[in-house]
C-alpha cells in the first residue's frame, strides 16, 4: 500500500511539473492518468479470472516478501528520481511570503516574466514578438519555440530580430540582462 501511496504521489507530481513546464491544461493529463487507473484496477480485477492460480500463488509467504521487496524497491527508486529532479525542487510550486511583513516575495522566474511584460510594452513589442521573447528569456530554442507556437523556426527568428531591434539588443543574452533590470525594478516598485 505504501508503495502504491508513493507512485501515485510521484505520478501526479510528475504529471504537475509537466503542466508546469510546458503550459499544458492539467485537466488532461490528470483525466489521462485517472483512466489509466481505473483501466489497471478493472485489469487486476479480472487478472484471477485469466491466472486461476494467482490468488493461491500469491499467498504464500515468499510471493509476500517478494512483493514488498518489489515494493520497496519502487518506492526508493521514485524517491531517488524525484530528488534528483531539480525543477520539482524548484520555487514554483511554493508562494513565498516574507514573515516580518507579511508579503508576497517574488519568485525569480515571476520577476522575469515581469521585466518581460515591463519590456515588452515600454519597448512597443507586438504580442507574437512579446511571447517569443518570454519563451527565449525563459531558455527555450528557437526551434522549441517553433514547435510549441506551430511556427516555422524562420519566422519564430525573424520575430526575435524584431524584438531585439526594439530591444536595441543583439542577442539572447542582452535581451536575458534588459529583461531582468526590467524585473528587478519591479521587485524595488
Amino acid at each position: 500500500m505504501v508503495s502504491y501511496v508513493g507512485v501515485t504521489f510521484f505520478t501526479c507530481t510528475l504529471l504537475a511539473d509537466i503542466c508546469y513546464r510546458r503550459d499544458l491544461p492539467s485537466l488532461w493529463l490528470f483525466g489521462f492518468a485517472l483512466a489509466a487507473r481505473v483501466l489497471m484496477d478493472h485489469v487486476g480485477g479480472f487478472a484471477p479470472l485469466v491466472f486461476p492460480e494467482l490468488p493461491r500463488l500469491a499467498g504464500s509467504p515468499l510471493d509476500l516478501a517478494l512483493m514488498s521487496v518489489v515494493g520497496l524497491l519502487m518506492v526508493s527508486v521514485v524517491a531517488a528520481v524525484w530528488a534528483g529532479e531539480r525543477s520539482l525542487r524548484s520555487d514554483w510550486a511554493i508562494r513565498a511570503v516574507d514573515v516580518r511583513t507579511g508579503r508576497h516575495v517574488p519568485t525569480e522566474r515571476e520577476l522575469l516574466l515581469a521585466g518581460c511584460a515591463t519590456t515588452a510594452a515600454s519597448s512597443g513589442l507586438t504580442e507574437r514578438e512579446a511571447e517569443i521573447l518570454e519563451m527565449l528569456v525563459t531558455g527555450l530554442t528557437y526551434q522549441q519555440i517553433a514547435s510549441s507556437l506551430l511556427l516555422s523556426g524562420n519566422t519564430v527568428k525573424t520575430h526575435a530580430r524584431h524584438a531585439y531591434a526594439k530591444l536595441g539588443v543583439h542577442s539572447r543574452d542582452e535581451a536575458m540582462r534588459v529583461v531582468r533590470e526590467a524585473g528587478a525594478r519591479h521587485r524595488e516598485g
